[in-house]
Parts: structure tokens; C-alpha cells; sequence
């Protein structure tokens, strides 16, 4: 599911495509729709405050410059897309691609790090509607802590919860969380790769966040990987979840 209307996910998209036609993958691209209320309704009070330009305030921004309806269509379609391809995952028992979520610090009631809902939560609570049993692994490998979704998950003992960071924000209770040092290479991240995904345990339905900031010289993470170590590192776990 990619949201053409963003230059940098059109890219990401127009190499996928690229490497379907050199038949290297294979590439279904399907309709997505927005999340509509009763997909939020894990997500209600937040969704509540969201029509307030205030709440959607992030650092160095005026109210008066917040476009409240466009923030929350994209939302709903971020929601809609990851909720979308969680069953397509369901139904085909392979992997899908959203390029729009991992919104991984919005909690229960509260968003948080250009997060706003938490599009996870909201997958998992919309598939257990539709009859979904079994684990649900969440596994974060974006730079930073997912304080959100283990708020979220917190006292869930069906849905476990694995993180690389690179940055200690405290312990997350319920996250099995390897906090990584400073300028951490390509290396040390890999091992560190391996032995959690040595720890995780089978699941049912398995999200990733493949963060992009762990690359070196991100302004936002801390972390010193290359593209390469990146490819590696999607490829381990791919490895690891194709079983």
C-alpha cells in the first residue's frame, strides 16, 4: 500500500516497480481505503481530540498551519493501508508492504513523536474482531523506543513485543528491547539482530517497523548503519519470519 501523494514514497515505489520489471520481485499493488471509525475504535479518544489543530502540534509549528482535515485523512489512510495489508498477510500467509505507518510512539490515549494513532494497535484490534487468535509479534527496528505500542499492548501476553534502539528512554514493560550504543555499525547491529530474532517467538501475524533512521547521519536516530548493513538487515529478518 503506498501513498503516491508523497515525492519520497513515489520513489521508493518507482524502484519496487523497477525491480519487478527486471523480474527480480514480484509486486502486487492493491486499493486501500481509509480507516473508518469502527477500524479506530481501539483508537476512539484520540481520534476524538484530533479535530483540534492544537493536538496535532508538532515541534516549530504555528496552529494556524495545520491542515486538520488533511492530517487526518492521512491517518485514516496510514490506519487503512497497514489494516489492509495485515489481511492481505492473513489471507495470502506472505509478506505486504505499507510505506505509510509504524506510527510506534502513540499510545493508548495519547500520540506522541509525529505519531498521532497508533496504526498497529489498530490493525490487531480490528483482525481480533474478524475471528484472529493466535501471537501477534511486533517487531521494531526503528531507531527509537516504542514506548507507544507497549502502551498499547501493556498486560497483552499475546502479542510480544521486540526492539533494537538506539536510545534508552527507560525500561518498556513487556518489550524485549536491546538498547544499542552510540554510532552503533553495521556489525555490532547485525549481532544484535540475530539474538533477538533468536528470542522471538512464532507467531500467528508479525509486524516490522524496518526504520530508515538507522541509517548514519539521520538527524533523528544515533545509530551508523549503511544501506548495505540496511539490505542485510531486512534480509535476516525476512529469513527469520519465512521460517
Amino acid at each position: 500500500v503506498v501513498d503516491v501523494r508523497r515525492k519520497s514514497r513515489l520513489r521508493d515505489f518507482a524502484r519496487l516497480v523497477e525491480r519487478a520489471e527486471l523480474g527480480e520481485i514480484e509486486v502486487t499493488v492493491y486499493d486501500h481505503h481509509p480507516a473508518d471509525d469502527d477500524d479506530l475504535r481501539a483508537d476512539r479518544a484520540v481520534i476524538e481530540a484530533v479535530g483540534s489543530a492544537t493536538t496535532l502540534l508538532v515541534e516549530q509549528m504555528d496552529a494556524e498551519d495545520v491542515v486538520v482535515d488533511e492530517v487526518v485523512h492521512t491517518i485514516r489512510i496510514a490506519c487503512g493501508g497497514t489494516l489492509d495489508a495485515a489481511r492481505e498477510a492473513l489471507g495470502t500467509r506472505g509478506p505486504t508492504l505499507n510505506l505509510l505507518g509504524g506510527f510506534h510512539h502513540a499510545g493508548r490515549a495519547r500520540g506522541g513523536g509525529f505519531c498521532i494513532v497508533n496504526d498497529i494497535a489498530v490493525a490487531v484490534a480490528a483482525v481480533r474482531r474478524e475471528g484472529f487468535k493466535k501471537r501477534v509479534a511486533v517487531l521494531d527496528l526503528d531507531a527509537h523506543p516504542p514506548d507507544g505500542t507497549a502502551d498499547c499492548f501493556a498486560g497483552d501476553p499475546s502479542v510480544w513485543i521486540g526492539s533494537l534502539s538506539g536510545a534508552d528512554w527507560g525500561k518498556l514493560d513487556g518489550v524485549d528491547e536491546t538498547v544499542l550504543p552510540r554510532d552503533c555499525d553495521d556489525g555490532s547491529y547485525l549481532s544484535a539482530l540475530h539474538a533477538l530474532l533468536a528470542r522471538m517467538p512464532p507467531a500467528g501475524l508479525a509486524f516490522v517497523l524496518a526504520g530508515g533512521d538507522v541509517l548514519k547521519h539521520d538527524r533523528f536516530g544515533a545509530l551508523a548503519m549503511t544501506l548495505d548493513g540496511v539490505r542485510r538487515r531486512d534480509l535476516a529478518v525476512h529469513r527469520a519470519l519465512a521460517g
